[in-house]
């Protein structure tokens, strides 16, 4: 038995291992074997049952996935077979995003990760149509799950009308128009900051009168 795509072998268990976990989950899932050495050969762990105790919590912590841990004995001497299968959703660890390919796991990193998430949420070049969002245009939810649970709880009271109504709200108190942009598959919405800075003038300057008017009484 060799290291491949699927399968992972370490003779001891170290806890910043859990980002074989995380590669597993987000490409087609996998084995974390913790007691055979890169041969393919047992060579057993220590402690086995306090491992068994400690693992599934951990990894459950660290990447927000629970696998499925079996021990498993061969010629006397006793591993740990780690299930791992793949995840819909984007699991990392401590931030960082990790794949395989072939037996080597990597870290996503720039337009990598960018491409990654945005294919976890289902978005595609095809998919990211450029559309001017300041205006009426249908409702394409990027992820309907979570659209569909804020129109529920009745955070939107129409679909397609969200981004019009931030421009509307921006308007209406003076402030410029935001500006809706698409980059590397995601959505970008920039607000002015002009009005923001009027007010505050103004603020300080009622405050500096108050001060003065305090030390002349």
């Amino acid at each position: 038995m060799k290291e491949n795509q699927h399968t992972e072998f370490k003779e001891s268990w170290h806890d910043e291992y859990t980002r074989y976990i995380s590669a597993f989950c987000n490409t087609e899932g996998g084995v974390l074997y913790i007691g055979i050495d890169d041969k393919g050969e047992v060579v057993g762990i220590e402690q086995p049952k306090k491992l068994i105790e400690k693992l599934p919590n951990f990894i459950a912590q660290k990447t927000g996935i629970m696998p499925l841990i079996h021990l498993r004995e061969k010629a006397g001497k006793e591993y740990l077979e780690i299930e791992v299968q793949p995840s819909a959703m984007p699991i990392s660890v401590h931030g960082r995003y990790y794949t395989r390919s072939g037996s080597v796991t990597s870290e996503l990193q720039g337009n990598q990760l960018n491409m990654f998430l945005a294919a976890k949420m289902g978005l595609t070049w095809e998919s990211v149509i450029e559309e001017d969002l300041s205006r009426s245009h249908p409702s394409r939810p990027h992820n309907k799950l979570i659209a569909d649970v804020f129109y529920k709880a009745g955070f939107m009271e129409s679909w397609g009308r969200g981004t019009q109504r931030i421009i509307d709200n921006c308007v209406a108190e003076g402030l410029s128009a935001p500006m809706y942009e698409y980059k590397m598959g995601f959505l970008y919405l920039t607000f002015s900051h002009e009005r923001v800075n009027e007010l505050t003038d103004t603020e300080l300057s009622i405050g500096s009168l108050q001060i003065s008017h305090l030390l002349l009484n």
